[in-house]
This record gives C-alpha cells, sequence and structure tokens, in this order.
C-alpha cells in the first residue's frame, strides 16, 4: 500500500507517517499528514485537514476520535489513533482550501 495519495477530485495531494511506525497492534499512535496542492510540492499552510480511520469489511471505525492539530507547515498531526483489531483499515481524509473540499484515503494492512 502508498502512502500518497491524491484527494478524489484530484485538487490536492496527500502523504501520511505514522508515530511509532510501523503501526503497533492495539495500541495508540499518532498519523501525521502532509497536504499539498496537485503539484505534489506546495504546501497548503491555509488547510483544515480532517483525518480518520475505518475497517470497512467489518463496517466499523476506531473506538476513539483523534483530534487534528495543525502545525502550521502544512503538516497535521491527528491523536489518538487505535487499530483494535488486526487486517485492512482505511485512514480517511478530507482537506478543505480555497473554498474546495475533497476526501481521500490509505489502505492500510495492520498490523504485522
Amino acid at each position: 500500500y502508498t502512502t500518497t495519495a491524491t484527494s478524489d477530485g484530484g485538487s490536492f495531494v496527500a502523504t501520511y507517517v505514522t508515530d511509532p511506525a510501523p503501526i503497533p497492534s492495539d495500541d495508540y499512535f499518532s498519523v501525521t499528514l502532509t497536504a499539498l496542492a496537485a503539484d505534489g510540492t506546495t504546501a497548503l499552510t491555509d488547510a483544515v485537514v480532517e483525518l480518520d480511520a475505518e475497517m470497512t469489511t467489518h463496517g466499523h471505525g476506531m473506538n476513539v476520535v483523534p483530534e487534528v492539530t495543525d502545525n502550521g507547515d502544512g503538516t497535521f498531526t491527528a491523536t489518538p489513533f487505535l487499530f483494535h483489531m488486526s487486517g485492512h483499515w482505511t485512514i480517511r481524509f478530507a482537506i478543505t482550501a480555497d473554498g474546495v473540499t475533497e476526501k481521500g484515503y490509505f489502505d492500510v494492512d495492520c498490523c504485522e
């Protein structure tokens, strides 16, 4: 799976890292997303980002609600995340910038 995704309307590119990495099984971690313009190089320092995760094959999300902090440099850190089951998870994001909101996701295989 990739750690880079383009939003559904093609206006934004997002990448993410976790802390710790790899994602721990049934333990808290954080996700830091970098929000970029479609060119893939221009940081979106005026964006609003939402992050969450779900286990789509099981029809449920996480047992926690992460809070997103704008780091002021085009990165946004969401914590806490908690994948309480092993398997396929989807980290979902929404980016709003310049009056445009678009969504995207990352597929994640948890936890090795």
